[in-house]
């Protein structure tokens, strides 16, 4: 009995000393909503800009919300897209039906036919504009440029093949802080 007795007050004693300890720190988290300018909250495609923008493609996939941390700005495309990106001067480009490229010019969305994408029929094959007029796009075999600062004559090249590489199928590419794609 009295050999409980000690193991009860040796684990009060111990417990009694404890204090609070030091756990990660939160990370802090905005949810944006309708009331906040979102067209709606539900997002079916969610893309992070070198610049730290956020786009989110909204489940109807007509509207396009850039959140800066600051503000949020609806866009309004001009039909359904799948992936949407964004050059730092704010020139937008989507992926839409039918293996189309559609990029923003003020206030005009151009439209630009893409076999490259058709082929694939992939709605959302990633994007990547690395100037105005020019995007590179992902092929399951191929990283692309497609080069639209001539609207008359808008050229497609091939860059990099995966069999060039050691990777495999292509399947997404991301902006290092170099600015070099991944």
């Amino acid at each position: 009995m009295k050999f409980w007795r000690r193991i009860f007050l040796l684990g009060t004693a111990l417990l009694a000393q404890a204090q609070a300890g030091l756990g990660q720190n939160a990370t802090y988290w905005r949810a944006y909503k309708v009331d906040d300018g979102l067209h709606q909250s539900a997002c079916v495609v969610v893309s992070v800009m070198p610049d730290g923008k956020v786009l989110a493609v909204h489940l109807n996939r007509t509207f396009v919300t850039e959140l800066d941390g600051y503000s949020v700005t609806p866009v309004t495309l001009p039909e359904p897209a799948g992936a949407v990106s964004e050059y730092h001067s704010g020139q937008l480009w989507a992926t839409v039906r039918d293996g189309l490229l559609q990029e923003v010019k003020p206030d005009i969305w151009m439209t630009h036919p893409m076999p490259e994408i058709a082929a694939e029929f992939n709605l959302l094959t990633p994007l990547y504009p690395v100037r105005p007029g020019h995007v590179l796009f992902l092929n399951d075999d191929r990283l692309m440029d497609f080069n639209a600062e001539n609207p008359e004559l808008p050229q497609t090249q091939g860059l990099l093949r995966c069999d060039q590489t050691r990777l495999g199928k292509f399947t997404d590419m991301a902006v290092a802080r170099d600015g070099g794609l991944w």
